[in-house]
């Protein structure tokens, strides 16, 4: 027999590509990759032949289509800003309002000579003097009371005191409000929402051709910063509504950035930082609700979030039961609750993510005894929402990088 003509396709030239979704199920080219080391997403088409008596000992004679599923894993070392939007889709949102994305190293200070309308792109100063196109620029700062919305823009034109930005603004500015020309690294709160974005997931294979997932929500987020000779590590298990064939994969761009790794690491726990610990995990979970109805279709109409929860688990070196710091297993027997904070940190402002869980409690306390070791012990944790406090919340992150648009 003779050897085959196909052409064979290396996996390296493989990628992922994701892209947040303006309305639920209508696909997104992707506009940020993961370097990944693994994407099993993929269909289920949902074949299923019912068992029949109809005079035939064959069990299946009947073929036919169900509920279809889309999906799977997507796992890869976390970047401070490649493929960030996975991580925004699996608490909420970034750039709500009174929680909007700030510069660093604010310059140039003024004020808007008149008020900004949001979905426009223009704006007026005070004094010009300092901008130029292609600065970037904040209008406004965060404020509750009244809420106001900082936003950064990049000036695209400037005639005098007036011009436009790159992108239409999310809010209304006053007249007034202060602006400043600002640098990175640009900060991002994601707050915890009722409602998830949607992605579409573009699964590269072998550079030739990519099988595009859209609408898809993610259901499970793992975080795993382990000690060792590997990057910090996410894991995104996801649900999708649809999935079609893209005969030209969208071109891949990856930001120039480095991964995390453990020694970028740090933990706070009870309001102690804890440099005895290790092997951090963080797991938030979406209960992300398939329901399929008659829309012609055999994928499911909805993915609905319908429960939040957060559990992890990290090691510490073991010094003593009930230390006020330390004492990890005094704080399990009586059921302390606590503040757990996770931060990833790359020198010289290059990237800052920080997970924070104000409320938790050890749910499992396990001691490890060894000859050839020293004594550890694996705390597991159950994180929950605060009755009272100005933290109102599960778990929020907050993201410093390069990018100043919201996710």
């Amino acid at each position: 027999m003779a050897y085959p003509t196909i052409i064979e396709r290396p996996g390296s030239l493989s990628a992922t590509g994701i892209a947040k979704e303006a309305t639920f199920g209508t696909p997104a080219a992707a506009t940020t990759f993961l370097p990944m080391s693994d994407n099993t997403a993929d269909e289920d088409p949902g074949w299923f032949s019912p068992t029949l008596m109809q005079n035939l000992r064959d069990k299946q004679v009947y073929n036919l289509q169900g509920e279809a599923k889309y999906g799977g894993a997507l796992t890869g070392p976390i970047f401070p800003s490649n493929a960030m939007a996975l991580l925004v889709a699996s608490i909420g949102a970034d750039n709500i309002a009174g929680a909007g994305i700030t510069g660093s190293t604010p310059t140039s200070s003024t004020t808007l000579a008149s008020g900004i309308t949001a979905g426009t792109n223009t704006f007026s100063l005070t004094s010009a003097t300092g901008y130029a196109v292609g600065s970037i620029i904040q209008a406004d700062v965060n404020g509750a009371g009244p809420v106001t919305t900082a936003e950064c823009r990049k000036i695209q034109t400037l005639t005098g005191t007036t011009g436009t930005v790159d992108s239409n603004w999310t809010y209304n500015h006053l007249s007034g409000a202060a602006v400043s020309v600002v640098n990175a690294p640009f900060t991002h709160i994601i707050s915890q929402q009722n409602t998830l974005p949607s992605l579409t997931v573009e699964k590269n294979m072998g550079g030739f051709q990519s099988l595009q997932f859209a609408g898809c929500r993610v259901n499970k987020f793992d975080v795993k910063a382990p000690v060792g000779n590997t990057a910090v590590e996410m894991t995104a298990d996801l649900m999708g509504q649809s999935v079609a064939v893209l005969d030209s994969p969208t071109a891949v761009t990856v930001a120039n950035e480095l991964p995390f790794v453990f020694a970028e690491a740090s933990v706070s726990l009870y309001g102690g930082a804890r440099a005895d610990a290790s092997n951090v995990t963080v797991t938030l979970e979406n209960g992300i609700k398939e329901t399929y109805t008659y829309s012609g279709k055999h994928g499911p109409s909805f993915l609905t979030p319908v429960t939040f929860h957060v559990a992890g688990s990290l090691d510490v070196v073991w010094s003593s039961l009930d230390d006020a710091t330390y004492g990890d297993w005094a704080r399990a027997h009586n059921q302390t609750l606590g503040a757990l904070t996770f931060t990833l940190a790359h020198p010289a402002s290059a990237g800052t993510i920080t997970i924070s869980l104000p409320q938790i409690a050890l749910s499992k306390y396990a001691g490890a005894i060894k000859a050839e070791d020293v004594v550890m012990s694996t705390l597991t944790y159950e994180a929950s929402r605060p009755l009272s406090g100005a933290s109102q919340y599960t778990m929020q992150a907050t993201v410093a990088n390069s990018a100043y648009m919201p996710y």
